[in-house]
Parts: structure tokens; sequence; C-alpha cells
């Protein structure tokens, strides 16, 4: 199981025997979370609109919560769909932001983020003393951690796994 939660991400190792799970390790990072990419993209769209307005919305806290929620949501649409708008109206001093982010942009912002998916993965199962190979089916929990990108270093490590059904 891998969730990439909000304020960590966590892998787990599960034994399923007779009908009965079990944990067999886990491992978490709150190196890599949901916060940091949403983040990473918020920055993307503040450095955007200042260059296209000459006005800095990072001096207000107002601007920024509300750039921030709507870069939330455009991560939820990104995990399915290739592109989202980020919109905010009145972003900041009266001036509309829309900015049309697609999933290969938040993939490259976010690429040293996203790297860590395997190295963490591969340490649940070190401390289950498992490799890879025995692994049978990879299920990503959450969101985010249904994000292409996740996906892909994800099977990268798991070759032989079956992705679990969405």
């Amino acid at each position: 199981v891998f969730d990439l939660g909000w304020s960590a991400s966590h892998a787990a190792v599960l034994d399923a025997t007779g009908g009965v799970l079990r944990v067999e390790a886990s491992a978490s990072s709150s190196e890599l979370s949901g916060s940091l990419l949403v983040s990473a993209l918020v920055r993307f769209c503040a450095q955007a609109f200042q260059r296209r307005h000459r006005l800095d919305p990072t001096e207000s806290p107002k601007s920024m919560a509300k750039l921030s929620r709507a870069c939330e949501e455009a991560m939820r649409v990104l995990s399915t769909a290739q592109q989202a708008t980020v919109s905010v109206e009145a972003l900041y001093e009266g001036v509309d932001l829309s900015e049309r982010v697609t999933r290969a942009r938040v993939e490259d912002l976010c690429g040293a983020h996203l790297r860590a998916v395997a190295p963490l993965a591969a340490r649940a199962l070190e401390e289950a003393g498992v490799s890879a190979a025995d692994v049978d089916v990879v299920l990503p929990a959450g969101a985010l951690s249904r994000m292409p990108r996740v996906q892909q270093e994800l099977s990268a490590l798991f070759p032989g796994a079956a992705a679990a059904p969405r």
C-alpha cells in the first residue's frame, strides 16, 4: 500500500493469508507529501502572476491562502486529467489569476519530490525482509497516489505486480 498523504507519505507491506491482512512493515517520510507538491505549484503560479502583472501575491497571506486552495483543487484534477486551470478571482489587488497547468508541468515542478516514491517503498520492503518480486499487488491510497508519475515510480520498482483496481 502506498499513500501520498497531505503531511507525509507511507508505504506498507501487507501479507494477505486466508483472508486476513497482516502488516509486515511500514515506512513513512515527511519529505514526500501532498503539501510539498501543492507548494511547488503555488510557487509556480505566484511567479507566473508576478511576471504577467508585475504584482507580488506573496505579499498577502490572504492571496496565498486563496492560491493554495485553488492549487490543491488543480492537483486533484491532475490526478486523473492531463490539464487543469488554477483560477482565483481577485487574487491580489483585484487582479484575477487564470493559469492553465498540465500534468507534465506539475510533474516537472515536483520531480525531486516524486523521485522519493521508490526509495520509500523500497525501505518498507527492506524492513519486511521481502523483495519487490514477492509483491503481487500495489495499492495506491489517496488521490495524489494515483498521479501517473507516482504510478510509474511504483511500476518501475514492482514490474511484476498488478496495480490494484481504482
